[in-house]
């Protein structure tokens, strides 16, 4: 009898073992989750879904349709895409989506317009990342990583060893971190200086930014800390390779590729035995509460802080992608071509969870604007120089700054402008200071250089930074001189991005007041081309003062050219 049952025994233990894991995974007394929607589309979701500013969801579709989706999972506008998305893309700060095509990537305007396309050497491998300022972050098949700016333009390029190796991020820091080929992080400052490189133990499998410090997995199961300086403050060691990682306060979740979730401090010290969690594992997303697990075969699982199983639920099919809402919410692409939603609670705003070039992430919107992390510069001798000539607080030395700015901006080309950003920032701050950091001596202001700002101005405009928005706004609506006003407002048409609608309702005003529009016919066809780009760009008016005005200088006046322009706004769509 013994002799009899002994074989199959030894077969149905691991059986029973394995089962034994699914059910303490799927928690009997845990919740399950609330099915928010199923929305059928004409193919399968390529890429994890995006989630715009007003908290609808993005989803490109191999049907060549990218879907823009309420939080109820209503269709709110279906925008063709000019080729087959192949599975990667991303959002920036401004609403574009990056999609990403057998013929290279896509940039689609809110309105679902496309502004460009670029073409690589080879499909890209991961998805792009984009920072905070406009810069697009790509890796192609062929280890080609590619920095363009928000208009789709080279800023520059370098060749990975190897080829590429993983998913591209951008640090709490700003700094992009590449894997290569040979299984090295490569850390590089934005505007293309190199900062250092890192040995993992294999090709990366899994990568997320902390607070102070970076975590990567390499495929032979070890997971690494490294410090913003690129060196190792420490290494665990897991049974299976990490597919996910994210961390919180407590320290580092990892989802391996046996679908078991371990936790592990900030140490590095494992503070639970892995638990099982999804079969084939798909994604891994941090909650307020806790954790997501999502598998490929479609069972989620959701788990505390401390690792119990909270609440469990099922996509009807396979997945293809996932991703999760800021309101709560996994969303999950099936292989039956539906779009499925189900109810958890809100994504933790303080952690990260999934690639680098996501506006939720917290790092990237920090850096929005003026503001940027100075102390990578300290040690520039160029910044130094800048930083003394403008303390001088004179006109001979940011005289001598602008000169060397427009000197190095004039030698840079496509694929060759790896200046730093501190460059756009003297030039921005003598576009300004004037009037938004003036200097007054008996009731008048004496740090007023009108042909140095106009100087500065033309050359914010030429470059057409999305970092120099707020720069440019403010000269148009401040600017004490009409042709530094002018090429003020030549700089926010040539950057064409209006997320908030303040670009043009900042030309609008200056065009209604008074009668502008009668007397001054130049400067009314400078300010109608540049309203014209932005509708352009944002393929709808980012606000109704854009056709109020075109309105206004069509009725008012007497400029062909000026009435040409504000036709060609009227008719815009039609």
């Amino acid at each position: 009898m013994n002799t009899r049952w002994s074989c199959p025994g030894i077969i149905l233990l691991p059986l029973l073992v394995f089962f034994s894991n699914i059910l303490f995974a799927l928690d009997p007394g845990a919740a399950e989750l609330e099915s928010l929607f199923r929305l059928p589309t004409g193919g399968k979701i390529a890429g994890r879904p995006l989630e715009d500013r007003d908290g609808n969801l993005l989803a490109a579709s191999e049907d060549r349709y990218l879907y823009r989706i309420d939080r109820h999972g209503k269709v709110l506008s279906r925008s063709d895409l000019p080729g087959l998305p192949v599975g990667f893309n991303a959002l920036g700060v401004d609403g574009t989506v990056y999609v990403a095509l057998r013929s290279g990537l896509s940039a689609i305007n809110p309105a679902g317009g496309q502004l460009w396309r670029y073409r690589f050497s080879a499909p890209l491998v991961a998805d792009p990342v984009v920072s905070a300022d406009g810069r697009v972050f790509c890796v192609d098949a062929s280890g080609i990583f590619t920095a363009l700016d928000h208009r789709g333009d080279v800023l520059w390029q370098e060749t990975l060893n190897s080829g590429s190796g993983g998913q591209p991020i951008i640090d709490s820091r700003g700094v992009v971190i590449v894997a290569d080929g040979s299984g090295f992080l490569n850390a590089w400052l934005p505007w293309g200086r190199f900062l250092w490189r890192f040995r993992l133990a294999g090709h990366q499998t899994a990568i997320c930014a902390g607070n102070s410090a970076l975590y990567a997995a390499s495929a032979e199961g070890t997971i690494a800390k490294v410090s913003h300086q690129g060196t190792l403050l420490w290494s665990s060691r897991l049974e299976s390779r990490t597919l996910f990682l994210v961390e919180n306060t407590a320290g580092i979740a990892a989802l391996d590729s046996s679908g078991n979730l371990t936790l592990l401090n900030h140490d590095g010290d494992i503070q639970m035995q892995p638990l099982r969690a999804v079969s084939r594992p798909a994604a891994l997303f941090l909650l307020q509460g806790g954790f997501a697990a999502i598998g490929k075969g479609g069972d989620v699982s959701i788990f505390s802080k401390s690792g119990s199983p909270a609440e469990n639920g099922s996509i009807p099919s396979p997945i293809e992608t996932a991703a999760l809402s800021s309101a709560g919410g996994i969303i999950a692409g099936g292989e039956d071509w539906n779009l499925y939603a189900l109810k958890t609670e809100p994504r933790d705003p303080s952690g990260w969870s999934g690639p680098g070039g996501e506006p939720g992430n917290r790092w990237n919107r920090r850096f929005i604007g003026s503001v940027s992390p100075r102390e990578t510069w300290k040690e520039e001798p160029d910044y130094l120089l800048l930083s003394a000539l403008m303390e001088s607080g004179g006109r001979e030395g940011r005289e001598t700054a602008l000169t060397i700015i427009r000197k190095v901006l004039a030698e840079s080309g496509p694929g060759n402008r790896r200046y730093p950003p501190y460059y756009g920032d003297f030039t921005r701050m003598i576009a300004t200071e004037a009037f938004d950091r003036p200097l007054l001596q008996g009731g008048r202001v004496i740090n007023d250089y009108p042909d140095l700002r106009e100087k500065a101005l033309e050359l914010l405009s030429r470059e057409a930074s999305y970092a120099s928005l707020h720069t440019l706004r403010l000269a148009a609506s401040q600017e004490w001189f009409s042709d530094n006003r002018a090429a003020a407002i030549r700089g926010l048409g040539r950057i064409g991005s209006d997320p908030d609608g303040k670009s043009s309702r900042t030309i609008a005003g200056i065009l209604l007041v008074q009668n502008t529009i009668e007397t001054s016919p130049d400067f009314t066809r400078t300010a109608m081309k540049a309203l014209h780009e932005i509708l352009l760009y944002n393929g709808s008016a980012p606000d109704r003062a854009l056709y109020e005005t075109a309105i206004e200088v069509y009725r008012r006046s007497t400029d062909r050219e000026s009435r040409e322009w504000a036709l060609r706004i009227l008719r815009f769509g039609t």
